[in-house]
């Protein structure tokens, strides 16, 4: 990932990811997520199709899976208010997520690491945003994942039904929560 300024406001901080590849559904997904404005989703401003970098506005912090570590390498303990806020800020994420118009976006990859904390410890919903879209699937109204699509994300961090190979029902919005 580049970091770059921003052309309309050149004191705006963006970051530059170049896919590997894109096809038709993910290149749907990075414009109907440009479209987005939520303060807990990182807001995406453009896509370069030619050179299939998509543009985004940089968020400052760092990942929920750094907080989440104390300074020996270890595992430490969130207190309740804190964990309390940051979970709400994923759900209010993800809650513009899945209700967006003419369907719902799914994330199919949130953990520790696709969440950035701009302030710790964390005392407000603004300082959560979740990042990293790179598994994103847009779902039309009605419409649910086919059962021969093949499982992806971080397996410690899906979601029963996803495990179980999609087979016994239909996915929806769910998977992300």
């Amino acid at each position: 990932m580049w970091l770059a300024r921003g052309q309309s406001d050149p004191d705006t901080k963006v970051a530059i990811k170049i896919c590997k590849n894109s096809n038709e559904r993910e290149i749907e997904n990075l414009e109907a997520l440009s479209r987005l404005r939520h303060p807990n989703i990182v807001q995406y401003i453009g896509f370069l199709q030619r050179e299939c970098a998509l543009i985004m506005k940089y968020v400052s912090g760092i990942p929920l899976s750094a907080h989440l570590q104390d300074d020996s390498g270890g595992k430490r303990s969130l207190r309740w208010d804190e964990a309390s806020v940051i979970m709400l800020g994923i759900l209010s994420g993800l809650k513009c997520l899945h209700t967006m118009q003419n369907g719902c976006m799914l994330h199919r990859d949130v953990k520790p690491e696709n969440v950035m904390l701009s302030s710790t410890p964390v005392t407000d919903v603004s300082h959560v945003t979740l990042v990293d879209f790179g598994l994103s699937k847009r779902m039309n109204v009605g419409q649910t994942v086919t059962k021969g699509e093949r499982m992806i994300g971080t397996p410690a961090y899906l979601s029963p039904e996803v495990l179980r190979g999609m087979l016994s029902r239909d996915l929806d919005a769910r998977v992300d929560v």
